[in-house]
């Protein structure tokens, strides 16, 4: 598959577009649009993003428009494992990975945890049909198409969502992502929380993987003022939470 990231005409979308291989699979839409622009893209970043979106698709042959360095091309491979996956658009020109100062909480409980202070920023997405993305210092509501890729609620849903998240960590400064997650996640794949995580460190982004139950994900008003998600994952009650390891 060929994967790509196109401005549209009015420069204030995107597209990530795909032209299917012999062994790919054929995602349900044209291709997933963003409605909002990505100022700073690492090529990196732009691979790994691209590869977690189109995950579910991706067999063979894999050539990102923008090339990747062949460590992070190595870091998608090991990925897919044991599906065959190969990047052959590889820049042998070393360049140094963008850093970052913020921490990013990405979920359906981003509402709660922007009144509560758990992180310096927070990401949600809103319905493709809405008229336009909302960018402010320390919320993002995007509106995309994304969650057409795949059924509602399933671990490829949120994977898709983490390569979306990933666009726009270059423009906010954000060096780790929190994403809640259900207990059994990606157990059922062939994919792995240490690969995910490794996948994510090789562009600098560190991820945080907390399972929270249907009540801590609904209430989290017993929540204190914290500096960073990190803090606060170490007051909820264990019983209620696990970071992934």
């Amino acid at each position: 598959m060929k994967l790509s990231t196109k401005l549209g005409v009015t420069g204030r979308h995107a597209h990530l577009s795909w032209e299917a291989g012999a062994y790919d699979g054929i995602p349900p839409v044209p291709n997933v649009h963003v409605n909002a622009r990505f100022r700073a893209l690492n090529r990196d970043r732009e691979a790994v993003a691209l590869a977690l979106v189109y995950h579910g698709f991706l067999s063979g042959p894999l050539e990102f428009v923008n090339s990747c360095s062949p460590s992070v091309g190595a870091r998608i491979e090991a990925f897919f494992l044991p599906r065959r996956v190969d990047v052959k658009s590889l820049e042998l020109l070393a360049k140094a990975l963008p850093l970052g100062t913020r921490d990013l909480w990405l979920g359906s409980s981003a509402a709660y945890a922007s009144l509560n202070g758990l992180a310096d920023l927070q990401m949600d997405f809103v319905n493709d049909q809405a008229f336009g993305s909302s960018l402010s210092v320390r919320l993002l509501a995007i509106a995309s198409n994304v969650g057409a890729l795949y059924r509602i609620g399933t671990d490829s849903a949120q994977l898709a969502r983490l390569g979306v998240a990933i666009m726009f960590a270059e423009d906010y400064s954000v060096r780790s992502i929190t994403m809640p997650v259900a207990d059994n996640f990606l157990q059922s794949s062939s994919y792995s929380v240490q690969k995910l995580r490794a996948l994510c460190g090789s562009v600098n982004i560190r991820l945080d993987l907390p399972c929270l139950d249907n009540d801590v994900e609904n209430d989290l008003s017993h929540f204190k003022l914290f500096e960073s998600p990190h803090q606060a994952m170490r007051s909820i009650p264990k019983r209620n939470l696990e970071i992934i390891a």
